[in-house]
């Protein structure tokens, strides 16, 4: 019996052919139990295909960061031996020369609820087990990447986006096959009925915000898109990635730019390119926060940021900090705002900025 005891600084050893796999049947709890395994792999005493690991409730929790360690009994018992879809997940490793998924392998051989104990025992699919000690025995290419990012995000396209990301961390090349939208969409498992808009927005959109806020990667997604006929107008034929380290992930560098601790984005001013622009316009970091706040929630490109603060600039507003936050949202080209007074930090009074917009 091997007793799960990592932290969530642990790190996880996940090679590239299963982190690019077409994965079925893992929600998000039940990944997060499945790195936490991949955690231990690797590990001297830890070679055995027949190893049966054991995950306790407690500690569970711990590395969740569970207030009530009741949400930890019943998140293991919910996905263990009553829940087959556990037991059944697989993955399918994609074969490029034949353009298809290989068969279906699956993670667990065995899943157990120890009633009366708090704790679940699961023992690996051997083909798996061996599949990952002979990649790391033969120096394969592997993702490594700390629980403390993973665990925290809530998505499971979040969690899957993130380790494909990680390959290309230090090279800031561009990932996936920019010309195969739908393998992108197989490879995350996207219910079907989900078209490509929604793929857009409550897939890539919503993974890439959490990865920015809670991981030490800077990820940016492109589309290539082709005519299609007239009733469906454009068609998404591929998406690309751009990835950038965080040099200094786990430091606030703009303090004013967090919520908590926990749920805080990792800026780092050397990396965020935003960041350099905006003090270049001699703005605080007050100030510079407040702007990617919401620059952030209106989720616009940094082109559509920029383009709104040398706006707002050239109109000569008197409070510019609050016109371009005010700009962020709708950005029509208003009218020209109040003569410039100087003032500039919008936090000391409360203007009504729909007046900037409705002044003849």
């Amino acid at each position: 019996m091997h007793e799960i005891t990592i932290t969530e600084k642990a790190k996880v050893a996940v090679p590239t052919t299963f982190s690019e796999s077409r994965i079925t049947g893992l929600n998000r709890n039940r990944m997060d139990i499945l790195h936490m395994i991949l955690a231990e792999i690797g590990k001297e005493t830890d070679r055995d295909e027949e190893t049966e690991y054991l995950l306790t409730a407690s500690a569970f929790a711990d590395i969740k960061h569970y207030q009530d360690r009741k949400k930890a009994y019943k998140v293991l018992k919910e996905k263990g031996y009553t829940d087959d879809a556990f037991f059944n997940s697989y993955y399918q490793i994609y074969d490029s020369n034949e353009k298809q998924f290989n068969a279906k392998q699956h993670f667990f051989r065995r899943v157990k609820y120890n009633d009366g104990e708090g704790s679940i025992s699961l023992v690996l699919d051997p083909d798996f087990k061996r599949a990952l000690v002979d990649i790391k025995k033969a120096g394969g290419s592997t993702v490594f990447a700390a629980l403390q990012y993973i665990l925290p995000m809530k998505s499971i396209y979040s969690k899957r986006l993130y380790l494909m990301c990680k390959e290309f961390e230090r090279t800031g090349r561009r990932y996936t096959e920019i010309h195969d939208f739908a393998l992108f969409r197989t490879r995350l498992a996207v219910p079907e009925k989900y078209h490509d808009g929604m793929v857009v927005s409550r897939v890539i959109e919503q993974a890439i915000t959490e990865i920015n806020e809670m991981t030490d990667l800077n990820v940016e997604y492109k589309l290539e898109e082709k005519v299609g006929s007239s009733r469906s107008g454009k068609v998404i034929t591929g998406v690309s990635f751009s990835v950038r380290k965080k040099e200094d992930a786990g430091q606030f560098v703009i303090a004013d730019y967090i919520d908590t601790p926990k749920t805080a984005p990792q800026i780092n001013a050397l990396e965020d390119e935003r960041i350099v622009y905006l003090r270049k316009k001699n703005l605080s970091d007050k100030e510079i926060a407040s702007i990617l706040k919401r620059a952030d929630s209106a989720e616009i490109t940094n082109q559509e940021l920029f383009e709104r603060v040398e706006y707002a600039f050239n109109a000569d507003a008197e409070n510019v900090v609050g016109y371009i936050i005010a700009l962020i949202d709708t950005f029509d080209k208003p009218k020209q705002a109040r003569k410039k007074t100087g003032f500039r930090n919008f936090t000391e009074r409360d203007t009504d900025y729909n007046d900037l917009f409705n002044e003849n």
